[in-house]
């Protein structure tokens, strides 16, 4: 995935900056429960790095577990145009949606 947004409007972005922004959504690529049902918000993001990404590109190579007591981990590869550069890794807290009904004015 890319995206041609900055972090800041009007503000450029470095490619690093720009890198790190779409890290994050890696804990909604691979779920393993509906997102209707179930919320699993990471609590943190830990990314390690061990080359600059080179290009606009970023590959996500994810799994998810879930524990028993509400907690999980997405763990993921990153990688960019040349390949991996690296890993990310976040804390998930799960637990399943509150269905609220809501009275509809007749």
């Amino acid at each position: 995935m890319s995206t041609r947004l900055d972090l800041v409007a009007d503000e450029t972005s470095s490619p690093l900056a720009g890198y790190i922004a779409l890290t994050d959504t890696a804990n909604g690529i691979a779920v393993r429960q509906s997102p209707d049902a179930w919320m699993f918000p990471n609590v943190d993001l830990t990314i390690h790095l061990y080359r600059q990404p080179t290009g606009r590109w970023v590959g996500l190579d994810t799994t998810v577990i879930f524990g028993p007591t509400g907690q999980g981990l997405t763990s993921t590869i990153l990688h960019d145009v040349s390949g991996p550069i690296g890993q990310a890794q976040q804390v998930l807290t799960v637990r399943p949606q509150r269905i609220v009904e809501v009275a509809r004015p007749e």
